[in-house]
């Protein structure tokens, strides 16, 4: 098995995950690498591969490769057609993230409705602004989110807006039953979802199908005092035409955890927007998440040598 991360902390807690795990512990001669030449001169010999991405070149030679798990969730950077081309199996960390990127979720909405931003910009300057703050408080019971992708992340966030007496809508591939959400669209009807909500929520994978999913159609639709909320990937919106809507003040406003070039260069328009809020694709880091990832590794190990379906599959076809 070969991990590769750039952090030597990570090695660590992957390799003691794995060194107290009884069946696992045994499995693999493990070796720990930041990638790089030293990936490339030891991928021959690997059965495993355990890493955030993997270079291209690699899988050419990855001879005795048959099983890669993602670090991550999303996994659009690292479906290389040269792994179609070999019967390799592909997971991912998929729901180890969920839990946490729905508390950001949350933030933001909270944030938004009781003015935080502005109320921290007083707090710097020691000012009382009791009045201003009140203008746009609204409260979130009784508001709208409309969730575009409910897997595991959206189904949490789901659970989340329910506690708040939200009322949640939604997209999803496969239109079911899915608690707390009502009524549950598929995604050619992204338009009808929208248009009704105060809060959109992005927490869909990027795909062919999914690039540019909010464009300026998608903006037009919804309200003039919506938030946008993009916790999934950059690409999943037109940056232009968002910056268009923010500025003319045609949806209220947008918390983006994730751009299509990162880092957000520092001359993006978006950094100086009052109505914007910017994090650096932090909003997955949870409290002790290698531990988790390493865990997910250790469930997937076992079921691996097992011939068991394992968790968080990805397919080729579909992009995730």
């Amino acid at each position: 098995m070969i991990n590769v991360t750039r952090d030597k902390r990570v090695h660590e807690i992957i390799e003691k995950t794995i060194a107290n795990h009884r069946i696992v512990s045994g499995m693999y001669e493990r070796k720990y690498t930041g990638g790089g030449r030293e990936l490339f001169d030891g991928i021959d010999e690997a059965d495993v591969l355990f890493s955030f991405k993997v270079p291209e070149e690699a899988i050419g030679k990855a001879h005795n490769l048959k099983w890669i798990h993602f670090a991550s969730a999303g996994v659009e950077k690292s479906l290389v057609p040269a792994l179609s081309l070999k019967k390799i199996k592909l997971t991912c960390s998929r729901g180890i993230h969920a839990n946490t990127i729905a508390e950001y979720v949350l933030m933001q909405m909270l944030a938004f409705s009781k003015n935080l931003r502005r109320a921290y910009e007083y707090q710097d300057k020691c000012e009382w602004r009791f009045e201003e703050l009140l203008d746009g408080r609204f409260d979130l019971a009784g508001k709208t989110v409309a969730v575009i992708g409910l897997g595991a992340i959206g189904r949490r966030i789901a659970s989340l807006a329910a506690a708040f007496d939200m009322k949640v809508i939604g997209t999803v591939n496969r239109v079911r039953r899915i608690p707390n959400v009502d009524p549950v669209f598929n995604p050619a009807q992204i338009k009808r979802c929208i248009q009704q909500a105060d809060f959109v929520i992005l927490a869909t994978p990027l795909t062919d199908r999914t690039y540019h999913i909010i464009d300026s159609g998608e903006l037009a639709a919804m309200k003039p005092n919506a938030f946008l909320i993009n916790v999934g990937r950059g690409k999943l919106v037109n940056e232009i035409e968002l910056l268009k809507a923010l500025q003319e003040k045609r949806i209220a406003g947008a918390a983006l955890d994730v751009f299509t070039e990162e880092p957000l260069p520092p001359d993006s328009p978006f950094w100086s927007m009052r109505n914007v809020s910017i994090t650096p694709h932090y909003s997955g880091m949870a409290e002790n998440i290698w531990h988790r990832i390493a865990g997910l590794f250790c469930e997937n190990s076992v079921r691996f040598k097992q011939g068991k379906r394992m968790l968080g599959i990805v397919n080729m076809g579909k992009g995730y």
